[in-house]
C-alpha cells in the first residue's frame, strides 16, 4: 500500500504563450494539490494493482476545443482510478493490461468537463526481454476513448470519430554484439486515422530503425 498527497506548481510553456495565433501570453502558472493511493496484491502468478488519483487546484492551462487557444480554468479537478494486471514471465513471456477511468474532469467554474479528457484509456501487452537470448520483442494495443472534440468540431453531415481511436504498436530487437543492438519499431501498424485534436492528426503507420549501444 502506497500514498502521497503534495502540492506542485506548473509554468506556461513558449508554445502556450508565445506561439502565433494560438497562445495566451496571459497564462498563470497551475497550482494544484494532488494524491494518489495504490494498493498492489502480488501472487504466484503475478500481481494486480488498483490505484486512484486526484487532482484539484486553480489556473490550469487547458487548450480551447474550438479556438485552439490555451487559457486557465479558473478552478479544476480531476479524478480517476486505474486497474493494472501483470503476469510472471512464463516461457520468457510477460503480459500486462491496464484501465484507466477519468471519471472527473471537471472545470469548477463552468461546470463543464476539461477538454483534451478522454474518459476511458485501456491497453494490452506482452513483451519478452533478452534474457539469455539475442532476441527482445514485444507488442501492444491500446485504446483511447472520445474526449468530446470531435462533437464540438466535427460538421454535418460528416459522422467520423478521430478524437477516440486504437492503436497497434510492436518492436523487434536484436543483438548484434555484446554492445550492438539492432531494433525495429512499428507505430499505428493499424493505420488508424486520428486526430486528438480535431485538424491536427498523428502519424499514419511508420517503422523506426535504432542501432545503439547497451
Amino acid at each position: 500500500l502506497a500514498g502521497n498527497v503534495s502540492e506542485a506548481f506548473t509554468v506556461p510553456t513558449l508554445q502556450d504563450l508565445y506561439y502565433p495565433g494560438y497562445s495566451n501570453p496571459d497564462l498563470l502558472p497551475e497550482k494544484s494539490r494532488d494524491s494518489d493511493a495504490t494498493l498492489v496484491a502480488d501472487g504466484a502468478r503475478g500481481s494486480l494493482s488498483l490505484g486512484w488519483f486526484g487532482r484539484s487546484g486553480s489556473n490550469f492551462i487547458v487548450l480551447d476545443p474550438v479556438t485552439f487557444i490555451p487559457y486557465n480554468a479558473q478552478r479544476a479537478q480531476t479524478a480517476g482510478f486505474t486497474i493494472t494486471a501483470r503476469s510472471k514471465t512464463v516461457s520468457g513471456l510477460i503480459a500486462d493490461a491496464s484501465f484507466t477511468d477519468l471519471y472527473r474532469a471537471l472545470d469548477l467554474t463552468t461546470r463543464a468537463r476539461l477538454p483534451r479528457s478522454p474518459v476511458g484509456q485501456a491497453s494490452a501487452g506482452i513483451t519478452r526481454p533478452f534474457g539469455a537470448t539475442r532476441t527482445a520483442f514485444g507488442l501492444r494495443f491500446g485504446v483511447v476513448g472520445s474526449d468530446g472534440d470531435d462533437a464540438a468540431n466535427v460538421p454535418p453531415p460528416l459522422v467520423g470519430r478521430y478524437d477516440s481511436y486504437t492503436s497497434i504498436d510492436a518492436y523487434v530487437r536484436y543483438k548484434l554484439s555484446r554492445e550492438g543492438i539492432l531494433s525495429v519499431r512499428g507505430f499505428n501498424l493499424g493505420n488508424d486515422r486520428e486526430a486528438p485534436i480535431f485538424g491536427y492528426p498523428n502519424v499514419g503507420r511508420h517503422i523506426v530503425v535504432e542501432l545503439s549501444t547497451r
